[in-house]
């Protein structure tokens, strides 16, 4: 009976409060797992952790010693139809978003881990050209030997051409596609960036 009453509260998600991030703010975090597998626990709240700073830390502020510190040397980054590889990739991810958004900062606001995997609801807030651009996403970090090994992320980017305007957005849209066709905006290894 009480094995029974474990696996259904496990089952259902174990939920942490007062955990820190790296700047000592609050947030929730929601770990599922199976019975007695504390240990287990324990590595997907430090996972949880590092996808935490890798969004907020390396892609926000643009820290890359960081970025080594958190990412698995053959990184793989697909972020809507890109694809970058790797540490270079990283920085040409970083610096693509850092263009676009002088002022970038991501704040994670809800995050679930279970096995190997992280899944970081996040909201990311700049200034493009003027114009105050909030966009929400959601990235999927896969972890290997403690490091992320390979992130997908997806963002509304319908929201975001709303938000910097039509004109501008197709504009934008436009760079990227000329950029990713001579391969400059994607890491030349990903092939067609797809």
């Amino acid at each position: 009976m009480i094995a029974r009453d474990e696996r259904r509260r496990v089952a259902m998600g174990e939920e942490f409060e007062g955990c820190r991030d790296a700047l000592d703010r609050p947030f929730r975090l929601t770990v599922r797992a199976w019975p007695y597998a504390a240990a287990y626990r324990s590595t997907m709240a430090d996972q949880a952790i590092h996808a935490r700073a890798a969004l907020e830390e390396v892609c926000a502020r643009g820290d890359l010693e960081r970025a080594r510190e958190l990412y698995a040397g053959d990184f793989i980054d697909h972020v809507n139809a890109l694809e970058f590889r790797g540490q270079e990739g990283i920085a040409r991810s970083v610096a693509m978003y850092r263009a676009l958004f002088p002022d970038l900062r991501i704040d994670v606001v809800d995050q679930v881990s279970e096995g190997d995997r992280v899944v970081s609801r996040w909201v990311l807030q700049g200034t493009h050209r003027g114009r105050r651009v909030t966009l929400p996403g959601i990235t999927i970090s896969r972890f290997e030997d403690g490091k992320i090994a390979e992130d997908w992320t997806v963002s509304d980017n319908l929201t975001l051409m709303r938000q910097v305007g039509l004109r501008r957005g197709l504009a934008l849209a436009a760079r990227f596609a000329r950029r990713r066709a001579r391969g400059s905006s994607a890491d030349p290894a990903a092939g067609s960036g797809t």
